[in-house]
């Protein structure tokens, strides 16, 4: 006969394993201590981040290649550009030309004799080349505005065009000079008119460059030239004007002819042309 402790000691059959009760867990040592502290809560389930890759579709805008647009001046451009820079300084180095003494020549009879004397410059034709060179640089700006398309050989006709329009123009003036018998006056007219240019030459220079290579440019560029053009035109006319006036009166109803014919039909004449 079993006594109950023989039962207790006795280990259970498999069957009753399954009928008992699990252990109860034990307490842990923070409870409680999750009201006072935060480190002691449970962790939250954070939600992953939204993935990168997934959830959209990347199109395409383009499918075939990309041309970029050839905005850059050509390589001839800068080459032209150099050679004026070159014949300018070789011009000036030449004559012992300096800006300092170029400036008051424009305004001042005196030095204007003087400069034309003390530098070889008693002949127009030692002035010739400042045509070359203020065309040239007008040239470029010009093609580039207006044709753009025709290259290298468009520019070197534009360039050929503008000195042809300069030279008539001063041939014409000389001839006005010899009608009236006012020739003194018309060869320093036309002298401080070259001077005129070399200085613009000088000054159009950089506004080229701005207008070719700038990242601002055209438009500033453009603003600029146009600027320095009217400027230069204005100054040669009034300083022209005074130099006239040096002369006896006679020679004003002459002036009237020279200006009407020479300066001011042909600036009136492109007027009409951009306007209509």
């Amino acid at each position: 006969m079993t006594t109950p402790a023989d039962t207790l000691a006795a280990p259970l059959p498999f069957y009753l394993w399954d009928t008992l009760p699990a252990p109860a867990p034990a307490e842990p040592l923070y409870v409680g201590l999750d009201m006072i502290d935060s480190i002691f809560a449970p962790r939250a389930a954070v939600a992953p981040p939204p993935s990168l890759f997934e959830g959209h579709t990347l199109v395409p805008a383009h499918t075939g290649l990309l041309l970029r647009p050839d905005v850059a001046p050509p390589a001839w451009t800068f080459v032209l550009l150099l050679l004026v820079v070159a014949g300018l300084l070789v011009y000036c180095y030449n004559h012992q030309l300096r800006f300092r003494e170029l400036l008051p020549a424009l305004f001042s009879r005196r030095n204007l004799d003087r400069l034309l004397s003390d530098r070889n410059l008693g002949h127009l034709y030692q002035l010739l080349p400042i045509a070359l060179l203020c065309t040239a640089t007008l040239a470029l700006p010009l093609h580039r505005m207006l044709l753009p398309s025709t290259g290298l050989l468009g520019a070197l006709v534009v360039w050929a065009g503008l000195g042809v329009v300069y030279l008539l123009r001063n041939a014409l003036t000389r001839l006005l000079g010899l009608v009236f018998d006012v020739s003194d006056a018309i060869g320093v007219y036309l002298a401080n008119g070259y001077l005129f240019h070399l200085v613009l030459t000088i000054l159009l220079l950089p506004a080229a460059l701005l207008y070719f290579y700038a990242p601002f440019a055209p438009p500033f560029g453009i603003a600029l030239l146009a600027a320095l053009l009217l400027v230069g035109w204005l100054g040669r006319i009034v300083r022209g004007i005074s130099l006239f006036f040096a002369h006896p009166v006679g020679q004003h109803f002459h002036l009237f002819y020279y200006l009407c014919t020479v300066e001011l039909i042909p600036i009136l004449v492109i007027i009409k042309q951009i306007i209509a």
